[in-house]
């Protein structure tokens, strides 16, 4: 069963990277679950065995994070303010402003490989401390401030970020191309998952 889950968390994460929000329009949003406390913000899966996620957010931020029912939730963050804005109706618009959008991810660690990509690949140069894999856009590696490895290449005209936050999370995001450092972009990210306290 827990294969089964996440074998539709990476479906849902595919859909929502090539197609965004647009492809869901129709009513399929979970809305989030009431809380008294006012920086609460829980949602909760109508299927069984999918672990709810909560974050510390305003209500006027809880209700733009979008969520389907699975394992991955979405949210659009501007930056640098780190306020939860208005998710796009395509993934690909982010490149006409600051907004970053991630996909976050409930994974089980025990089965997931972090650097499965690179295990049989040798960087052909090191710049900086980032391993590049290939040119032209092409996929290249750093280790963060956490010590987790993140993986990023550019897709159109946006850049695509992937990374494991807390041990329990796969995290994707992606944000316009003219955010040149990919190292602050990926620290302005740490930060909001730190700051948003997923759990």
């Amino acid at each position: 069963m827990k294969r089964l889950i996440y074998i539709m968390a990476v479906v849902s994460l595919l859909i929502f990277t090539h197609y965004g929000l647009g492809l869901f329009s129709g009513g399929l949003a979970v809305s989030p679950s009431p809380s008294q406390n006012s920086l609460d913000c829980k949602f909760e899966s109508p299927a069984e065995n999918v672990m709810p996620f909560e974050f510390r957010l305003p209500p006027s931020e809880c209700r733009l994070v979008k969520y389907y029912g699975s394992n991955v939730i979405t949210i659009t963050v501007d930056y640098p303010s780190m306020e939860i804005v208005k998710p796009h109706r395509r993934v690909n618009d982010s490149s006409k402003d600051s907004s970053v959008v991630f996909w976050i991810v409930r994974i089980d660690m025990g089965g997931y490989r972090e650097n499965e990509t690179i295990a049989w690949l040798s960087p052909i140069s090191n710049r900086e401390g980032i391993e590049v894999y290939s040119e032209n856009g092409g996929f290249k590696k750093f280790t963060a401030r956490d010590g987790r490895s993140v993986f990023f290449h550019s897709v159109l005209d946006v850049v695509s970020v992937r990374r494991i936050f807390d041990c329990r999370f796969l995290v994707k995001y992606k944000y316009s191309k003219r955010f040149t450092d990919v190292k602050q972009m990926d620290e302005f990210a740490l930060g909001l998952l730190e700051k948003i306290t997923i759990k």
